[in-house]
């Protein structure tokens, strides 16, 4: 697949790859793709099965946004460190601002901790 085809597309997970297998793409640019990237359509996505307790249920290979934008920061050299903490910062998702946290040098520490803090914050009744 081309630059061309998987800006197009728009897909995180094909944003994040190409990335991956192009290291001297165009980072910045694909950081911005990545941004504003959807999910893979379940019928584009590789279905397996989990068996859980002898329920079997389908689990398509595919994850949140939020786990790109941490996967991306973390292996891919020249990423927006910056905007995608930032990114993470705002989904509220704590598993990934962890991870952001502790494995992207140079993450906004500070500004995922206090995600973090408003997201476990107790709201008053």
């Amino acid at each position: 697949m081309t630059l061309k085809n998987v800006l197009d597309r728009g897909y995180a997970k094909e944003i994040y790859e190409f990335a991956k297998n192009n290291p001297s793409a165009n980072i910045e640019l694909l950081t911005q793709a990545l941004l504003k990237a959807k999910k893979l359509p379940d019928q584009y996505a590789t279905l397996s099965f989990e068996d859980d307790y002898d329920d079997e249920y389908p689990i398509f290979e595919d994850n949140e946004l939020e786990h790109y934008y941490y996967i991306f920061a973390r292996d891919i050299d020249g990423a927006n460190i910056g905007l995608l903490c930032n990114a993470v910062a705002n989904t509220k998702d704590p598993d990934s601002i962890y991870n952001f946290a502790v494995s992207v040098p140079g993450a906004n520490i500070q500004l995922l901790e206090e995600s973090l803090d408003s997201f476990y914050s107790l709201k008053p009744v």
